[in-house]
């Protein structure tokens, strides 16, 4: 079974408005001439790029696990390292400690004070559910028709 990640209007209104501004910023970066301002504009491409490499896509369900898979790169969770799943409430006070908080989905190492940190992988809270592993590792991931993923999953690791 394979599930789509789907981003919230939030996040695409957020994509589009900091595209605008970094493709204007690296304009006027490259604009001067200046090699110091071009390293500038360089960096943010980069680093933009790498943002958008991150971007989750889809979560493909198979026998023994599910994988997300990013633009490149994926992250495979095996049913045998889960000890929980369930949907996922961002508490709306969750604190963005390393990634994106919005530009391309939701995604790297997040708090709050419900579950602690966790790694998120999401497109849109809304559909977001979290999974427990037994080495109580806290994973937040999002797609269409969660609720048949979570189900799915439950039944393979006898919850």
């Amino acid at each position: 079974m394979v599930f789509k990640v789907k981003f919230s209007t939030f996040v695409k209104v957020i994509t589009i408005i900091v595209t605008a501004m970094i493709i204007y910023a690296i304009s006027q970066l490259v604009a001067t001439r200046d090699l110091g301002n071009v390293l500038i504009a360089v960096a943010l491409v980069v680093i933009v790029g790498y943002f958008a490499l991150q971007t989750p896509l889809k979560i493909a369900l198979d026998d023994s696990g599910f994988t997300l898979y990013k633009v490149i790169g994926k992250k495979r969770v095996d049913f045998t390292e889960i000890s929980d799943i369930k949907l996922f409430n961002a508490s709306g006070t969750d604190l963005r400690l390393l990634g994106s908080g919005g530009f391309l989905g939701y995604y790297g190492k997040f708090s709050n004070n419900e579950i602690g940190s966790y790694m998120s992988y999401v497109g849109n809270f809304k559909q977001a559910f979290l999974v427990t592993t037994k080495q109580g590792n806290n994973l937040v991931f999002s797609c269409e028709n969660v609720e048949n993923l979570i189900e799915t999953v439950r039944k393979h690791i006898n919850l």
